[in-house]
Order: C-alpha cells, then sequence, then structure tokens
C-alpha cells in the first residue's frame, strides 16, 4: 500500500527545509517505486508509491489546480472513478480515457464541496490543501482502511499514513498518550477512537473528514452506520439474504476489475474469506481474466494460528 505526507503553514509561506522529505523518509517501505512531492504556498504534499497495477504513474495521485491552486494528494482504490470524472464532465461513456484520480478528485470536490467524500465508493485516504479558505480537507473510507494521522505544532499541521512518520522527522516527540493506551489495555480497544498512542497525534476517523484551520480542527460523520431491521419474518429474512448476496458480488466484482495485474485472493480460513472466493470463481467463469489468480495464505511455524 502507498502512503501520503504532508505540511501547511498557516501564517507564513514553507521555508526551504522540506518537512516533507523527512515524512516521506519514515514511508520508505510504502515507497517501493519511487516517491513524489509538490508544493504550493504555504503547504507541500508528498507521495509514497508503490504501484499495484499497470500505467499506475506516483502522480496519478498528488496534483495542483491550475485554476484554483488546490493542493491534493491522495492514496486511494476506487471503483467508481469512471463516474466521478463523467459527472464531472472530465470523460464520458463513449469516449472513455484514464483521468488521474488526483485530477478527478480536484475537480469532484470544487462540485461537491466537503460533500465529497460521501460520493466515494471504495478506500481511501485524501488530503486537500484550499489556499482560498485556508483550510485542509482530510478524508477516510467508511472502514478507515487507509489511515491517516495528524498533529499540530506552532501554526504548522502535518499528516502522514503512519504514526512513525510523524515522529521520525521530529514533527512530534514520542511521548505516549497514557489515556489512549490505558484504555486499550484494560478494554482492548479505543474509547476515543481520534487519539493515537503518541501525545499530540490523532487520526481522522473512519467515516469521517476533517476541516482543519488556524483555529483547530473539526471531525464531521459522513457515513452513519446503517440501522438493523429487527422481527423480520422469514421472507423478510430471505429477501434480506439475497440482498447481501447480490452486494457481496457485485463489491467482489468491482474489487476484481479494479485489478489489470495478476490477482491474489486471501484464504484465512474463516467463512468471510472463503465466501469471497467462491463469489470471485463465479465472476471468473463468466468473466475469464487475460492474467493469472492466485489463492494465497499465510502461516507461522510452530505456532496453531494462520493468518
Amino acid at each position: 500500500m502507498s502512503g501520503i505526507a504532508g505540511v501547511v503553514r498557516f501564517e507564513r509561506e514553507l521555508s526551504d527545509d522540506s518537512t516533507v522529505s523527512d515524512l516521506l523518509r519514515g514511508l520508505e517501505h510504502r515507497a517501493l517505486d519511487g516517491s513524489i512531492t509538490r508544493r504550493h504556498g504555504r503547504a507541500e504534499f508528498g507521495y509514497a508509491h508503490t504501484a499495484l497495477r499497470r500505467n499506475h504513474p506516483a502522480s496519478d495521485h498528488i496534483d495542483v489546480c491550475a485554476r484554483t491552486n488546490r493542493l491534493i494528494v491522495v492514496d486511494a482504490s476506487l471503483h467508481n472513478a469512471c463516474e466521478l470524472a463523467e459527472s464531472c464532465g472530465l470523460a464520458s461513456a463513449r469516449d472513455p480515457q484514464v483521468v488521474p484520480i488526483a485530477r478527478v478528485l480536484l475537480a469532484a470536490y470544487e462540485k461537491w464541496g466537503k460533500d465529497l467524500a460521501d460520493k466515494l465508493r471504495g478506500d481511501f485516504a485524501l488530503v486537500i490543501w484550499d489556499p482560498a479558505t485556508k483550510e485542509l480537507y482530510a478524508a477516510r473510507d467508511a472502514f478507515g482502511c487507509r489511515p491517516l494521522f495528524l498533529a499540530h505544532r506552532l501554526g504548522e499541521f502535518a499528516f502522514a499514513s503512519e504514526v512513525q512518520s510523524l515522529v521520525a522527522a521530529d514533527f512530534v516527540e514520542l511521548k505516549p498518550n497514557m489515556v489512549a493506551l490505558s484504555d486499550f489495555i484494560v478494554y482492548s480497544t479505543h474509547r476515543a477512537f481520534e487519539a493515537s498512542f503518541v501525545q499530540g497525534i490523532n487520526r481522522v476517523r473512519a467515516g469521517h473528514y476533517a476541516v482543519i484551520g488556524s483555529s483547530g480542527m473539526t471531525q464531521v460523520r459522513y457515513w452513519p452506520v446503517p440501522g438493523i431491521a429487527l422481527n423480520v419474518d422469514v421472507g423478510g429474512q430471505e429477501d434480506l439474504a439475497s440482498g447481501f448476496r447480490r452486494m457481496l458480488k457485485a463489491s467482489v466484482a468491482a474489487n476484481m476489475a479494479s485489478v489489470d495485474g495478476p490477482l491474489a485472493i486471501e484464504l484465512s480460513g474463516g467463512y468471510d474469506s472463503s465466501a469471497i472466493t467462491l463469489l470471485a470463481a463465479e465472476h471468473l467463469a463468466a468473466t475469464p481474466r487475460g492474467t493469472p489468480t492466485h489463492l494465497v495464505s499465510f502461516v507461522y511455524p510452530g505456532l496453531t494460528c494462520d493468518e
């Protein structure tokens, strides 16, 4: 998985010494195919690139809008990128073209503003700097598949895909967040999902977008957890089961279609991965691929556990 990082100074221009280079050094393991940076005014962003598909350059994920000067960096796998591009007038079904995802999202942000995150289908972490409002817009997918951590100091705001990136760049001092640690030790989970184990570093919560300015940060939930239907009769349960299977099958097909190279399906030994594998086999039978498909699993010698 690739990674993103960046820094913004709200009250003054960036100096020549690049904090982003230091942040990217903490993401070198995510940059198997190199890294790239973009700077404009008070903001500089970086993208640590690991190509998962052919014809997948790092420059597709970081850009500056020539008209609005908005700066974006995104780590994402979106299933509806083509539909977004068409909706924003960047492509059409009759004349399809490959539009860089960063360009698509800049156009989508101009169209929908802070409602952008709710329009995306897939997993993502993205950050947009708007020099007109002097605000950062940061968002994560509903399930939080792509991480995104934030830190603030002396009129500066930094973000990165991993906590260690912010610590290694000396943006924050390595001090434990005792509240978050004690919560995890006692309850085996976070009650405050926004906090990290390092004091001064927070995360954008799954299913949320954050708006960050010189006065602070506000997080807004854009994806509410759907309600659960109760007291469903037998016929209703069958309808729910068939509806769930239809949506899961469509999701598996969309994920497979987003990979244009060799495909790997991980088997962990549970019902969920087995169900996904069976649906993938159905899809392959109906829509053969030109590249190989592999089944993989992980074992730990000497331990009675799998993946």
